[in-house]
């Protein structure tokens, strides 16, 4: 369990890892996309670090929900809102918690997982983030007695393992869709920014 000061700290460490892996993204997208994937989520999430530094928000809620309307302000094509619903729809499943521990951790998730298939009407095995977000909201409700850190461990992992696996499936939503075929073989971007999001988070959580 930790309290805001720490989430805080956590949403400043994911962002610098995210523009740390601008490369990793973009070469991602470079093979079944624009290639642009890695640069704006770099505008994106220094936005959010701006923002968070300027607002100092004093409630994990905040903290979310400042993130996300920063990623849907700065970033352009569907990447923005996808992700910024991510942190908004996460922050109002968690409400007004003074500490994030593991059950909250699965709320978020879990709210997170239901506005991007809302917006995004996309579903599990379409190659998209939620190839990875949903195995992450999985193993977060089966880790919700467990210790923060563990939890936070187990989410890593099984969204690594998701990613791997959008590597078997063929692009059924966005512009990689005119691939077909051609995308399998290749990890969906935006699923790997989730992992880079989420890994960083833990390694956060468990070095603090």
């Amino acid at each position: 369990m930790v309290d805001y000061q720490v989430v805080n700290g956590m949403m400043i460490f994911v962002v610098d890892e995210v523009i740390r892996n601008e490369e990793l993204l973009s070469e991602a997208d470079r093979s079944i996309g624009d290639g642009d994937h890695g640069l704006g989520m770099k505008r994106g999430f220094s936005e959010v670090k701006k923002k968070l530094l300027e607002t100092n928000p004093l409630t994990i809620g905040n903290i979310f929900q400042t993130s996300g309307h920063a990623l849907i302000s700065s970033m352009g094509g569907a990447s923005g809102p996808i992700f910024g619903m991510l942190f908004i729809k996460g922050a109002d499943a968690i409400g007004d918690c003074n500490n994030l521990d593991s059950s909250s951790l699965f709320s978020f998730l879990n709210g997170g997982c239901d506005g991007i298939g809302v917006i995004s009407k996309a579903k599990s095995g379409d190659k998209t983030m939620l190839d990875a977000l949903i195995p992450a909201r999985d193993a977060a409700k089966e880790a919700v007695n467990k210790p923060l850190k563990e939890a936070f461990m187990s989410v890593e992992e099984s969204a690594k393992m998701g990613v791997e696996n959008t590597k078997k499936m063929t692009a059924k939503i966005g512009r990689a869709t005119t691939l077909g075929e051609r995308s399998i073989g290749h990890p969906d971007p935006g699923a790997l920014s989730l992992w880079v999001i989420l890994k960083a988070a833990s390694d956060y959580i468990n070095n603090n």
